[in-house]
């Protein structure tokens, strides 16, 4: 039994070296590593390939799509030829992990995550003790290392929320505070400990079954960075399967610490297609809502212009 763990790194050799040193160091599964380049700098992506040689014994490249006649090594460096995004990104990977006979789990895994706990073993146990549960995921801490990441506990997304986020109203703040609250899994349990159910893991750090990803369809293509974790568990939803976070369970989630700043034209152009593909395809929004959404970007990319 083997784990595959899918790395996306995207112009930023540091979080992935530390992410992967992270994982060498507390961790005991037989995992096989998978790091997916989303097309960055040549300079960044050589430096990658050489880390990763130094790193481990068995270490080969591939490209898109390709396909494999063995067992992959212990590590595979995957070249993308553009920027796909997120999803498709991890879709590249999770198309190798698939092939190998002899990976049963992934784990998606932000290059911005450090392991400080062995926590793949006993992740990997609570999938194999209750057949009910889809994604299985560790407590998010911050950069301190003691800050809780909220965001890798939540409710889903209505469209009613999505209406007050993305609206300019000057009132929507006094709403917004109360709908993240609401959302926030976390702020309403009396003690970290145990396992507590959830909708929306954080898709920086989970862990499922290869077979069940894969019967699932995987990421949907159609998002580039955006409400990814949203459609997954509108998937996951319909098998009838669950999504839990193990408390006893940490790692740090750095992005978690990034100051949130005024987002650039083109992160708002990717806000608007994936929130709209998603009120579309999966919460079966009426078209009135859909072109009212479409204003409200109109207006905030006009704004930001």
């Amino acid at each position: 039994m083997k784990i595959a763990l899918i790395i996306l790194n995207y112009n930023n050799l540091v979080d992935t070296q530390n992410c992967i040193e992270s994982v060498l160091n507390f961790n005991s599964a037989s995992v096989k590593y998978i790091v997916v380049d989303n097309a960055s700098k040549k300079a960044c992506r050589d430096s990658v390939g050489n880390f990763l040689a130094e790193k481990f014994s068995s270490m080969q490249i591939f490209g898109e799509n390709e396909k494999i006649d063995s067992a992959l090594p212990d590590c595979s460096y995957v070249l993308c030829e553009e920027n796909n995004g997120y999803a498709q990104g991890n879709n590249e990977g999770l198309a190798l992990a698939y092939q190998d006979e002899e990976i049963d789990y992934v784990m998606i895994l932000n290059n911005d995550i450090v392991f400080i706990q062995d926590i793949i073993p006993p992740l990997i146990n609570i999938l194999k003790e209750d057949a009910k549960v889809g994604i299985v995921s560790p407590l998010l801490l911050k950069k301190d290392g003691n800050s809780i990441d909220y965001n890798c506990a939540r409710k889903q997304t209505s469209v009613l929320q999505l209406f007050l986020e993305h609206s300019s109203l000057i009132y929507k703040f006094y709403f917004l505070k109360k709908i993240y609250d609401r959302k926030m899994v976390l702020k309403h349990i009396d003690k970290l400990s145990g396992i507590v159910e959830i909708e929306l893991p954080s898709g920086s750090c989970m862990l499922m079954s290869k077979l069940f990803f894969k019967n699932i369809g995987s990421f949907d293509p159609n998002t580039f960075l955006y409400m990814e974790e949203n459609i997954l568990y509108e998937k996951i939803l319909k098998t009838g399967r669950k999504n839990v976070l193990v408390l006893g369970l940490r790692a740090i989630h750095l992005g978690a610490s990034t100051t949130k700043m005024t987002p650039s034209k083109h992160m708002l152009e990717y806000t608007k297609m994936s929130t709209i593909y998603f009120m579309r395809q999966y919460l079966r929004t009426n078209i009135l809502a859909i072109n009212l959404m479409k204003l409200l970007f109109y207006f905030r990319l006009k704004k930001n212009s």
